[in-house]
Order: structure tokens, then C-alpha cells, then sequence
């Protein structure tokens, strides 16, 4: 039954592998009596949310791939929020993580974000018509 969802579903499967990495190279930083320390320090910061974005939007292109096509939306609507979801689990954990080297890329992970929000937007409408 799954058919759009099953890009989300893979995706959200190689981002979980992704950030579980990216998890544990952060956790060997903490070796680093300099980076341990500085708690607050805007690198470790924005690296931590960084993960954290981006292990969550994993698991959130999951669930959006096994119920999108659950849906009585119209594919063209469904394909839509799928690749929303996917662009914006991309851009806000990237731009999150890049910001550290080019601080204006900070800016990109709100449209991450409107891309999380608009992906979330469809589903909603396709819950509703799915009970109606």
C-alpha cells in the first residue's frame, strides 16, 4: 500500500543511521576538555540542535511515510508533502550544522522549518478527509 510514502520511509531510515554518527562524533568531542567545557559555546550548540533536529525529523519522515498514502488526497497533494518533508529534514539540520562555518546559513533552517510546517499542513488535511 505504501507507494509515496516509501521515499520518506527510506530517507528517514539513512537520516536516522546519518545523525546516530553524527551523535557519536559528538559524544568522542567530549573527550576534548576544551569543548566539554564550554557548554554554551555556539558550535557545540548549534551541533547539538543539529542532531537533535535531525534524529527527530527522522523519525517524523517515518510516520509521514506510512500514513500519507493512507490519505484521500489527490497524488499529486500526497507527493507534495512528501517532498517537503524530506527538503525539510535536509535543510534545517544542514543549515543548522553549516551555520557554525558561514553564520548567515542560519537563516536557511527557518525555511526547513516552513517546509516541516507545510509537509505537516497536508497530512493534517488528509487526516480530516480521511475521517470525513
Amino acid at each position: 500500500m505504501v507507494e509515496i510514502g516509501r521515499s520518506n520511509i527510506r530517507f528517514g531510515w539513512i537520516w536516522i543511521l546519518t545523525f546516530l554518527v553524527f551523535g557519536g562524533f559528538l559524544e568522542m568531542k567530549l573527550l576534548d576538555r576544551v569543548w566539554s567545557e564550554q557548554f554554551l559555546a555556539p558550535t557545540r550548540s548549534l551541533w547539538r540542535s543539529a542532531h537533535v533536529h535531525g534524529l527527530l525529523l527522522s523519525f517524523y519522515n517515518l510516520f509521514y511515510g506510512a500514513q500519507i498514502d493512507m490519505t484521500n488526497l489527490t497524488d499529486r497533494a500526497k507527493r507534495g508533502g512528501s517532498v517537503h518533508a524530506i527538503i525539510g529534514a535536509i535543510v534545517l539540520p544542514v543549515a543548522l550544522f553549516l551555520s557554525t562555518f558561514y553564520n548567515p546559513l542560519r537563516y536557511l533552517a527557518a525555511l526547513g522549518g516552513l517546509a516541516i510546517i507545510g509537509s505537516a499542513v497536508v497530512m493534517v488535511k488528509g487526516q480530516l478527509e480521511k475521517e470525513g
